[in-house]
C-alpha cells in the first residue's frame, strides 16, 4: 500500500505511479481519484513477482492531473524488504556458504539497505562464519535489522519447538541499548509473538564495554 498526500492548491484528480524493484525499469500504472488539496489517500498496488531473497523498492509519482509536477522532491518512497522460502524440520544454519542461504530472507525496517544483517567470516563459533548485526556502524534509533528463517512446518503432534542460537554482543556505554528478539509467527507473517528477547546489559557476553568494532572470539 501506498499513502499519497496531495500537496498541491488544486484537487489530485489522476497520478501515475511508478514501481521499481531492485533498480530495474519501473512499471508505471495511471489511477483516477478525488483527493481535495491537503488531503491524503491510501491506494493498494499490484501483487509484484519476485523471488526469494532481500530486494529494494522505490515507487514514485508523476504526472499529477497529466501535467508535469512543479515540486519532485516529495514524490518518492523507498524500501527494502525479503521473501523467504519454505524448509524442513530439523533446520540447521551455520551461514557458511551463500547469503542469506536458500530460503532466507534478510531486510530491515529503515530506508538503508546496509543496515541488512550480513555474513562475516572474522568472527565464529564453529566452521568459518557468523551473521552480524551492525549496530555499530549504524546507529538507527528505533529501526531493527531482520533475519528471516524459512517457513517451517510443525507437526500437529509436536508438543513443542526449539530453537537454539549463539550470541556475541558488547556494549560501547552502560546507555547503549541494542536488543535481540527472536519472533515467530504462526499466521505467514501477519503478527508476531516474541520467544527470547535481551537488550543493554543483559545482552552483552563481554564483560567490559568498547568503544571500537566488536569482533567476538570463538569464546
Amino acid at each position: 500500500q501506498l499513502s499519497i498526500r496531495n500537496t498541491g492548491s488544486a484537487a489530485l484528480t489522476s497520478v501515475s505511479i511508478n514501481t521499481s524493484v531492485d533498480g530495474q525499469t519501473a512499471s508505471v500504472k495511471t489511477i483516477s481519484l478525488n483527493l481535495p488539496s491537503l488531503q491524503t489517500t491510501t491506494i493498494s498496488g499490484d501483487a509484484i513477482p519476485v523471488s526469494t531473497g532481500s530486494h529494494s523498492i522505490k515507487i514514485f509519482t508523476t504526472a499529477p492531473n497529466g501535467a508535469a509536477d512543479q515540486f519532485v522532491a516529495n514524490d518518492t518512497a523507498t524500501s527494502i524488504f525479503s521473501v523467504t522460502g519454505t524448509a524442513t524440520l530439523p533446520l540447521t544454519e551455520g551461514f557458511e556458504s551463500a547469503f542469506p542461504p536458500q530460503g532466507w530472507g534478510i531486510s530491515n525496517t529503515s530506508d538503508v539497505l546496509a543496515f541488512n544483517p550480513v555474513k562475516v567470516t572474522n568472527a565464529s563459533y564453529s566452521g568459518a562464519a557468523s551473521v552480524k548485526f551492525n549496530n555499530y556502524q549504524y546507529q538507527l534509533f528505533g529501526k531493527s535489522a531482520i533475519l528471516n528463517s524459512p517457513q517451517l512446518t510443525v507437526p500437529v503432534s509436536a508438543d513443542s519447538v526449539k530453537v537454539t542460537f549463539r550470541r556475541a554482543a558488547a556494549q560501547s556505554s552502560s546507555f547503549s541499548g541494542d536488543t535481540l528478539a527472536i519472533e515467530y509467527s504462526t499466521d505467514c507473517g501477519q503478527t508476531f509473538m516474541t520467544a527470547y528477547k535481551k537488550g543493554g546489559a543483559d545482552l552483552k557476553t563481554k564483560a567490559e564495554n568498547i568503544s571500537s568494532n566488536y569482533i567476538p572470539a570463538a569464546s
